[in-house]
Formats: C-alpha cells, sequence, structure tokens
C-alpha cells in the first residue's frame, strides 16, 4: 500500500507531493524493519526448514543490500562495495543467509546515526568465500565483543539481542564462521566465512 501511495501522489501532483512520497518510503521502509524483527524472532523459537542451492554470492549480497539502501541514504551513510569477478558460488539456504547477512547490515547501520561508510567486500580462498560488512561507527569494547553474539544481550537501547545470535547460528549451521574484529572508536566488521564443499549434516534445528 505505501508503495501505490507513492504511485498515486506522482500522479496528483502537488505542493505535497514530495512528502507524501517521502512518507510513503519511510512507512515501506519500517514496515520491512518490523518484518525483519518479527522473522528473527520466530526463526529464533520455531526455525525453518533447511533447503540450500548454489547461488552467487555477489546476488546474494546485493539483493540484501538494497533492503537499508535507502534507509542509509537518510541517514548520510555510504555504501562502498568491492567484489571481483568469478567468485565460486556458495552453498546456501538462501532466505536464512539473506536474513544473516541483513542482521549484520542493520547491525552496521545503527552504529552510524550521525553518517558513516557501510563497506561490504566479498572475497574467495581457496577453500571458502568470506563476506566483510565493516562500518565507521563507535566500535565494540573488548569487554563486550565477549558477550556481543549472546542471546538477547544489546548495547543499544531500542535493541533486541537477537540479530547477531541469529546470524552467527544461521552461519555456523551452513558449517561456516562469523568472525568479529573491532577497536573502541575505530568501527567493526564482521566476517563471514563459508566453505565452498557441500556439507552433508544439517543441525536438528534446521530439520
Amino acid at each position: 500500500d505505501s508503495e501505490l501511495l507513492v504511485e498515486v501522489a506522482e500522479e496528483m501532483g502537488g505542493d505535497n507531493r514530495s512528502e507524501i512520497v517521502k512518507l510513503s518510503m519511510d512507512i515501506g521502509d519500517s514496515v520491512r524493519y518490523l518484518n525483519a524483527t518479527l522473522t528473527s524472532f520466530l526463526q529464533y523459537a520455531r526455525p525453518s526448514s533447511f533447503v540450500r542451492v548454489n547461488t552467487k554470492p555477489k546476488t546474494l549480497v546485493l539483493e540484501t543490500v538494497r533492503l537499508i539502501g535507502r534507509q542509509c541514504a537518510r541517514q548520510g551513510i555510504l555504501l562502498e562495495w568491492e567484489a571481483p569477478e568469478g567468485l565460486p558460488e556458495v552453498y546456501v539456504d538462501v532466505p536464512q543467509m539473506k536474513q544473516a547477512i541483513l542482521n549484520l547490515l542493520i547491525n552496521a547501520q545503527q552504529a552510524m546515526l550521525d553518517g558513516g561508510v557501510l563497506g561490504v567486500h566479498i572475497r574467495a580462498e581457496e577453500d571458502a568465500v568470506w563476506i566483510d560488512i565493516s562500518d565507521t561507527g563507535v566500535g565494540i569494547s573488548k569487554a563486550d565483543q565477549a558477550r556481543v553474539f549472546g542471546l538477547f544481550y544489546s548495547t543499544k537501547v531500542s535493541g533486541s539481542g537477537l540479530g547477531l545470535a541469529i546470524a552467527r547460528r544461521i552461519v555456523e549451521v551452513h558449517g561456516g564462521r562469523l568472525v568479529l574484529q573491532s577497536e573502541a572508536g575505530e568501527g567493526t566488521t564482521f566476517m563471514i566465512r563459508l566453505p565452498l564443499q557441500v556439507i552433508e549434516e544439517v543441525d536438528d534445528e534446521f530439520e
């Protein structure tokens, strides 16, 4: 409905057109954020089925980055992107891996309320693909780094404490690792490592 309202406002014109368009887009963004939060709660309480396919990592990440692009622009956040050609495909459950990536992107965006740079870098090793998501926010203290993946732990007033815990859980079920690098005052980087080999055994919680 918010997208339809944008179209109607564009057709109507008038002095208030731009404001209606902006508010309609805000509604759409808010709905997507609410949906992501609700999905996180449901996913942790009742994990969905686990169906993996071969997927291009660049497509996987780009489709997820688009979900926060408009909000980042409004916050003055610059998106920096780097992905070499010829990256090998990864064997993942696409909706779940997108959720893990989205959680990390939202975490980075919320760390830069006054603007900054959100970097997304995809790179390949001999036996794995890495997806690095970095921000130029306030960073994470050494004390908090030990707890940041804990369930319901959050340094944000409005944070659910589920995003990073779920992201790590999804990555590990894929046989991968979620690595944190951060210095207080110097930003944060989360690195997803996805192995290229097919993992036959799947965590019972996702069956």
